[in-house]
């Protein structure tokens, strides 16, 4: 038996978390009342506390009270460790005001993973700073290789500013600032080429439009988690379906910057780098209409998204898209590829290479598609899902199995199906974090050993001495195809 809610007004925001649940025991009291109105069904649940709808639907208060307590935990958390980072965050220049107070705290911009979530501080005169809960190092080491390139190519405005501690780090709230002339979109096109060949090389993945800023000529990377990525073990790939394009392994359109027409996991128009024919797209969603009235209820119609974010830079408030300035984007990627030619023995031998600051870093390895999780979590909010514990547990289980349907019983792949299903019963996205020169993967409940064929480094190593001009040519082919198809 649930016990007493602590809920005792419908309306309370917190409650449209499961909202799905509300209206199906509002459906219930409209067959069963004589006066089936929205204000008698508030005054009846109110007065017992909401407790009529906990106990038919107990997995609902389950997931209310984890997900509120996750926030609380996470405003409790951000809270303490800002008071005792508020002068190493003014001196970094993460913030202009040594005494800055904090006005809001949002959360939401981000999943929530081992139950923290990047969020964003909003000071007065409108200053922001970002919490994100994973370590800073790989960011450190990225800005290495890019102060590295500097040198040689002027990469603009690329860096903000970062401070670090053993489990989060802060950043720099980085602005989208219009371009001025259009000289700048000229630079800001063969610099985002130039970033295009430097993620390509990384092994970069999962660069969408939330992880590019448009600042003035500079394209700004952001969250750089999956910024190097290994390489699974080809005798671990054959049991799961490839998720290469076309059967090739080594493309720039991984790194998601651009257009993949080939893509079936997310609408083409999310690319980094924006797509001129896909700047929004009409989704069917389901959404609640007249709420809190007695016509309260859900209805399925089309939603307009805009892809058209931070992401695309503008010139007089104009977006303007890559297709606009090809011939820049591939020049600045064949410079930064020959770049990297011309500096082969020395970024792979030298001890002075940047690139052997991405040792022994953490990383986020990227098992599947995350709008996998994202989907799944939807169909578990459904009312019918929350009525029994165990029936919500095996429905999780199931739905991730489906992936390790061809793995034998007695493999040690299995654990990555526990650590996934532990996790997102805990109402978390599962995130798998790995040594970046290490071929294990780590999970929750054992280690699999030699699961990639390349460490993240090794496959970073591994692309560098693939680099060819043919390779070069077949690169800028794919380049201009994504943009023009």
């Amino acid at each position: 038996m649930v016990p007493q809610s602590l809920y005792t007004n419908i309306q309370d925001p917190a409650l449209l978390f499961i909202e799905g649940v509300l209206l199906a025991c509002f459906e219930d009291f409209k067959n069963l009342n004589a006066e089936p109105t929205f204000e008698n069904y508030k005054r009846e649940l109110e007065s017992s506390n909401l407790y009529s709808v906990f106990n038919k639907y107990p997995v609902a208060k389950k997931l209310l009270n984890k997900y509120e307590q996750k926030k609380t935990n996470l405003v409790s958390f951000i809270t303490e460790e800002f008071t005792q980072n508020i002068e190493s965050l003014h001196q970094k220049g993460i913030l202009c005001k040594k005494f800055s107070a904090i006005e809001n705290i949002e959360i939401g911009v981000g999943d929530f993973h081992k139950g923290l979530s990047t969020a964003i501080l909003h000071f007065e005169n409108n200053e922001k700073a970002v919490f994100k809960p994973t370590k800073v190092d790989i960011t450190q080491s990225f800005f290495k290789l890019l102060d590295w390139a500097n040198q040689y190519y002027s990469l603009g405005d690329y860096h903000y500013q970062v401070l670090g501690s053993n489990n989060y780090h802060w950043l720099e709230f980085v602005k989208h600032t219009p371009c001025q002339t259009e000289e700048q979109l000229h630079v800001y096109y063969e610099r985002a080429g130039f970033m295009l060949g430097v993620l390509y090389i990384l092994n970069a993945v999962d660069f969408h439009y939330e992880n590019i800023i448009a600042r003035k000529g500079t394209p700004v990377i952001i969250d750089h988690e999956t910024i190097i990525q290994p390489k699974i073990h080809p005798k671990n790939q054959q049991f799961f379906k490839k998720n290469i394009v076309d059967e090739i392994e080594d493309s720039v359109l991984l790194t998601m910057l651009l257009p993949n027409q080939k893509s079936t996991s997310l609408p083409v128009g999310t690319c980094g780098y924006g797509y001129h024919k896909q700047t929004r797209a009409q989704n069917l969603t389901n959404e609640s209409t007249d709420r809190y009235t007695d016509n309260w209820r859900f209805i399925t119609r089309f939603v307009d998204e805009s892809f058209q974010k931070q992401n695309i830079p503008t010139l007089n408030g104009r977006a303007v898209y890559p297709v606009e300035y090809i011939e820049e984007l591939l020049r600045g990627f064949e410079t930064c590829y020959q770049l990297f030619l011309d500096h082969r023995c020395f970024l792979l031998e030298d001890e002075g290479s940047p690139l052997q600051d991405f040792n022994s870093k953490s990383v986020r390895y990227i098992w599947r598609d995350t709008n996998i999780y994202t989907k799944i979590n939807n169909q578990m909010k459904l009312p019918k899902n929350l009525i029994s514990t165990q029936h919500y547990e095996q429905k999780i289980h199931d739905y991730l199995f489906a992936a390790f349907k061809n793995v034998p019983v007695d493999s040690d792949l299995l654990l990555i199906h526990k650590h996934e299903t532990a996790q997102m019963i805990k109402g978390d996205i599962p995130f798998f974090e790995v040594n970046s020169s290490s071929t294990d993967l780590q999970t929750n409940f054992g280690v699999i050993k030699d699961f990639f064929e390349y460490s993240a480094v090794d496959n970073l190593g591994r692309k560098l001495k693939k680099l060819s001009f043919q390779d070069l040519e077949f690169q800028k082919k794919l380049i201009k195809e994504s943009l023009l198809n």
